[in-house]
């Protein structure tokens, strides 16, 4: 029997060739490339278009605009529970990050952060300022008097230790 050729394997969703499609952003017919997008869907972009938005991803607000939008809509964050978690939400507007500069405009420095004036509601323009972070540190929520976290995981690592056998 002859031996088998092994098959080559390509990353799903490229090909060797772009397709020419009409691009609504450019406004004309561009080369496009497929791409598979974290969810699996297949993602089409324009290559200017991509050049844009990837150039567009390493600039300091965006990263901003980005860590928001996780934190508040993505349970897989490891913050998401401060914020999406608790009701924190962020105003329809602000879904597009061109919307979110123009309310904003550009981040001033790396010293300066998002922060909510008003903590206990969701990211908007009428709430949002630049801090920096002694502003940020003295705008926190307050812990609940009536909470006796104390005692909570006092009982809890009781409950651990006879459990493991140890007390």
């Amino acid at each position: 029997m002859a031996p088998r050729t092994p098959r080559v394997h390509r990353r799903p969703g490229t090909r060797k060739k772009p397709v020419h499609r009409w691009c609504q952003s450019c406004e004309r017919v561009t080369p496009f490339t497929r791409r598979v997008r974290p969810n699996g869907h297949l993602q089409h972009d324009c290559r200017e278009c991509q050049r844009r938005r990837d150039k567009r991803n390493h600039t300091l607000t965006y990263n901003t605009w980005r860590a928001m939008w996780d934190r508040c809509t993505n349970p897989n964050v490891w913050n998401h529970k401060y914020y999406g978690g608790r009701g924190v939400t962020i105003c329809e507007r602000w879904e597009s990050f061109e919307a979110f500069v123009e309310d904003m405009g550009e981040r001033p420095s790396r010293d300066l952060t998002l922060d909510r004036i008003d903590v206990e509601k969701g990211y908007g323009p009428d709430n949002c300022r630049w801090a920096d972070w002694s502003e940020q540190q003295r705008n926190k929520r307050r812990p609940d008097a009536n909470a006796d976290t104390f005692a909570y995981f006092l009982a809890h690592n009781r409950a651990e230790a006879e459990r493991k056998g140890l007390e």
